[in-house]
């Protein structure tokens, strides 16, 4: 399993990031003042294809992932589609990883390396409806259970519970 440990934004304004703890973090602060961007960021860095960030002086995006056998730094530019993987753990094969399943596997997918830090299989079937249809468990899957965008925070149906609902 692994924690993020720092969240940050990078371009010709500098470097501007925020430093996480293991367990849970609460960013709180005014109105405006980048809460949902420390929250756009990470979606984005772990293959959100599309991102709301849109701030002038900065390019690229990056998370820091701790993991027990050593760290991960997952980078992407803004408007690109691939997320570059480095870090001194042994499980990371360093280089560009696509946000979309390959089917050819001719270049590794940012998701299966994801559910591997979590010690999971990546591409299991689970059952997502009550007519038993499958789809694969990706790291995606289960997102909404530890990040939770600020649409998402006032509505009916649960978040936690949504990798898990069957319809």
């Amino acid at each position: 399993m692994f924690y993020i440990s720092k969240v940050g934004l990078k371009g010709t304004n500098g470097d501007s990031v925020i430093e996480l703890t293991k367990g849970l973090n609460i960013v709180y602060g005014s109105s405006n003042s980048g809460k949902s961007i420390v929250v756009e960021c990470i979606d984005y860095a772990f293959g959100d294809k599309e991102t709301n960030i849109e701030l002038e002086g900065y390019d690229t995006v990056y998370v820091v992932a701790s993991h027990p056998q050593g760290d991960v730094m997952f980078s992407r530019k803004i408007g690109e589609g691939n997320v570059t993987i480095s870090g001194n753990n042994p499980l990371v094969v360093p280089g560009s990883y696509s946000i979309k399943k390959n089917k050819k596997e001719e270049v590794p997918f940012v998701d299966d390396f994801l559910l591997k830090l979590m010690d999971m299989q990546p591409r299991k079937d689970i059952v997502v409806s009550k007519n038993w249809a499958k789809k694969n468990f990706t790291f995606r899957t289960c997102l909404n259970a530890f990040l939770i965008k600020q649409e998402n925070i006032i509505r009916r149906d649960t978040q936690y519970l949504k990798c898990f609902r069957t319809n």
